[in-house]
């Protein structure tokens, strides 16, 4: 079971649940119309709860920002801005907010609680299958073309943040990491922006960071599609493209080292699509997470024309086996809708 958050939350002062907020004991307590019934997680900013809406009577979770992060005021304004973000996306595969509230002095915010195990998780047995990393990637794709329309990049877009249902359908969480586009980022005027070194936390997870990150470069969407190649590698090998044992060594196999081959058994299409999501050549790699849709998309398609092939009748009557085709492309064509649209 697992939690499923949009972005951090922050924390204006410690009065009645002060320390025990920090440091896990707001079980059993009410804030809101939430009781706290468990911890389910801690990250490097926050302490996430699974708590009960009182009055809805349904699970949700409850996200507080740790003590130490509570003095700096660009972080507590920066955070402010993405919730406001956050309220405003509505797509299945990413998670919803339902409310953000103050009580004594603790704000916080209330979010979708998702049942179900990380991508991450999934894949410490090894690869998956074509089929569901197909299934899995053209949702995850429609996500992250989602949240680059409404001017987000996710800073920390890989296989632990990417929760898989019970159902198979696909949630993006943990937003805390999120940069607002330079075009969406001149809208907000007003807001702080702070810099990386104001904040004091590195941009997103080094395995799945652009090599243009680590030479300091802004992120930019392209940055974003970098990670959802990795990611992409990461379904079909079942381990990441670049490795090190130390940060520098993996940065240093990021920026210059060769990308470790994917089986041929894959099929040609897809790993060109990986190949071209992991150009370090900006003007080779796509340009937009929508493009990289089209083309998974357009892979899907073909590996399901395949597999009609393979189980196509040997049939000697000629009206028997055009029934069959269409009785085929017509399951196979509502098997893509399903997938684009579920």
């Amino acid at each position: 079971m697992a939690t499923c958050i949009l972005v951090n939350l922050y924390l204006l002062s410690y009065k009645k649940f002060g320390s025990q907020a920090a440091g896990g004991g707001m079980v059993g307590q009410v804030i809101g119309h939430f009781y706290i019934d468990a911890k389910v997680g801690e990250g490097q900013f926050g302490i996430v709860y699974k708590g009960q809406d009182i009055r809805l009577k349904r699970l949700s979770a409850v996200k507080i920002l740790k003590e130490r992060y509570l003095q700096s005021e660009s972080i507590r304004g920066r955070l402010l801005i993405e919730a406001r973000i956050a309220s405003a996306f509505n797509h299945p595969n990413v998670c919803s907010i339902y409310e953000i509230g103050e009580e004594q002095g603790i704000s916080y915010m209330a979010l979708e609680f998702v049942e179900g195990q990380t991508l991450r998780a999934m894949l410490r047995s090894g690869p998956l299958p074509l089929q569901p990393v197909l299934h899995f990637v053209i949702q995850i794709a429609e996500a992250m073309a989602h949240t680059h329309r409404a001017g987000i990049l996710h800073w920390d877009f890989k296989s632990s943040n990417i929760m898989v249902t019970p159902a198979g359908r696909i949630k993006i969480i943990d937003f805390g990491l999120a940069n607002l586009m330079e075009e969406e980022r001149t809208k907000q005027e007003n807001g702080p922006h702070p810099s990386t070194q104001e904040i004091g936390w590195a941009i997103g997870s080094l395995p799945y960071m652009a090599p243009e990150l680590l030479r300091g470069e802004e992120a930019t969407a392209q940055s974003g599609v970098w990670s959802l190649g990795v990611v992409l590698f990461e379904m079909l090998t079942g381990r990441l493209p670049f490795s090190g044992r130390s940060p520098f060594e993996l940065g240093t196999d990021i920026m210059t080292g060769p990308v470790k081959q994917l089986p041929m058994e894959i099929p040609a299409g897809l790993r060109g699509i990986v190949h071209r999501c992991m150009a370090r050549n900006k003007s080779y790699r796509y340009h937009s997470a929508v493009e990289v849709l089209n083309h998974l998309q357009s892979e899907f398609v073909t590996y399901q024309i395949r597999a009609i092939l393979a189980n196509r009748p040997s049939s000697q009557d000629h009206q028997h086996s055009n029934n069959w085709w269409k009785s085929a492309l017509s399951h196979r064509w509502l098997g893509l809708r399903h997938v684009q649209h579920s």
